[in-house]
């Protein structure tokens, strides 16, 4: 590794370029992928240009010098550049969470939603994108309908299961609900909502456009959780919703570091969620085809944390109940089943898989029977509907329900809870 056509400066150039490649890598072997994750990426990327150089300049024969201001050019031009690109995100001019596509940890951090000191989080008006070849276009409100609504027969309120993640607008439960019962239906569904902020939804929009009817669905995968979570992000809400415009989240580099990531998982067999490494049974469906079905929401009992929070679902399904009473309205609350309740015991796990040791808890799961009570006590007069007997029923024709590899509803899932929901409406509360 000879230096005579290294001028004093390219030697130094050379030694520092070692350095620091080394440095890098011993900073890579030390950031622990799990605990330093775009530290071990960056470490890496740092020494695999620091090293790559270096060799380039200790074993080239020729044009030595040219080649160290080269390295000297070039590193200072990407410097350059990558300080212009924080630059814009510093005066608030980019958001590169929106152009790596970058997925939030918590919804009040999407830089596509509004934040709100109750709500927490909800899009923007007239909202307008394509995700996974899915268009998605909200109203003034931030919800999903088109047009604008002005007053409604019936509502719809819930989580991303009623705001339809991953159907077309002509697949919605609301949708559908519409065209079965021949009535105005406005959907009034928000991702990663729970029952207080449902409760905010029917004061604020729903009311006001003076339905007839509420329907309230109620997600047992992680309604619950959610409870806890807004019960603990709202004495905090203002540093929250700082941090949610934080140079930190915004930056170019650790938004870009955060997408080598996602390569890197998508390139292991993982997708970019990592919901293939879900717990996975082999589903036969009705044409006789054999599918995975991935499982996002293991079955279990209730612990305690969660018994607790249904004490807060029975305060607010009870000021829900009443308030749509002193307005003339039905209240009726769908129970959703997560997959593991209507598909766990009609798919094949293999010998030792997790599911297995789901089943024995799912059956004893009296979640169903205990928001049907806190209905009954906390509403009198609001009506209850379990969508888990329908859904099982059409499970054993071989119908696929929920996303194969998602845990939300299908177009069929959509079309079945539709049809359930106008049924129990034709028939009464």
């Amino acid at each position: 590794m000879g230096g005579a056509d290294l001028t004093p400066a390219g030697r130094a150039t050379l030694r520092l370029t070692l350095a620091g490649g080394l440095g890098a890598l011993g900073l890579f072997v030390w950031a622990s992928p799990s605990r330093f994750p775009n530290v071990h990426v960056l470490a890496g990327l740092a020494a695999l240009y620091l090293l790559g150089w270096g060799a380039l300049l200790g074993f080239a024969r020729r044009r030595r010098g040219e080649l160290a201001r080269g390295f000297v050019v070039t590193t200072a031009a990407s410097l350059l550049g990558i300080g212009l690109l924080e630059t814009l995100v510093l005066l608030h001019l980019a958001d590169f969470r929106l152009l790596f596509g970058t997925p939030a940890a918590q919804p009040w951090s999407h830089p596509g939603n509004l934040v709100d000191p109750t709500l927490l989080h909800l899009h923007r008006p007239h909202d307008d994108f394509v995700w996974d070849g899915v268009r998605y276009r909200y109203d003034q409100n931030g919800f999903r309908n088109r047009p604008d609504p002005q007053a409604a027969e019936i509502v719809v309120l819930g989580d991303s299961f009623v705001e339809g993640w991953g159907v077309t607008a002509s697949e919605l439960v609301t949708s559908r609900l519409a065209a079965d019962l021949g009535r105005p239906v406005v959907n009034l569904g928000q991702s990663w909502y729970g029952p207080q902020q449902e409760l905010e939804v029917l004061r604020r929009y729903a009311l006001p456009l003076h339905p007839r009817v509420c329907v309230w669905a109620f997600f047992e995968g992680n309604d619950l959780q959610d409870v806890e979570r807004y019960e603990k992000a709202l004495p905090v809400w203002p540093e929250l919703s700082r941090r949610n415009h934080s140079f930190a989240l915004r930056s170019f580099t650790r938004n870009a570091l955060y997408a080598l990531r996602r390569l890197g998982r998508t390139a292991g067999g993982q997708d970019a969620t990592g919901t293939l490494a879900y717990p996975f049974g082999v589903l036969r469906q009705g044409d006789g085809r054999e599918v995975r079905m991935y499982f996002e929401y293991p079955a279990h009992r209730l612990s305690p944390q969660e018994i607790a929070d249904l004490g807060v679902v029975r305060r607010v399904l009870g000021e829900a109940g009443e308030r749509c009473r002193r307005q003339g309205a039905r209240l009726l609350v769908v129970f959703v089943p997560s997959k593991d309740r209507i598909y766990l015991d009609r798919v094949r796990f293999a010998a030792g898989a997790e599911p297995r040791g789901w089943q024995g808890r799912w059956k004893s799961n009296d979640l169903p029977d205990r928001l049907a009570a806190i209905v009954r006590q906390a509403s009198p007069g609001a009506g209850f509907l379990d969508l888990t007997p329908v859904f099982r029923q059409r499970a054993a024709q071989g119908e696929v329900l929920y996303f194969l590899q998602d845990s939300h509803w299908s177009p069929l899932g959509h079309a079945a809870a539709a049809a359930a929901i106008a049924a129990r409406l034709r028939s009464g509360p």
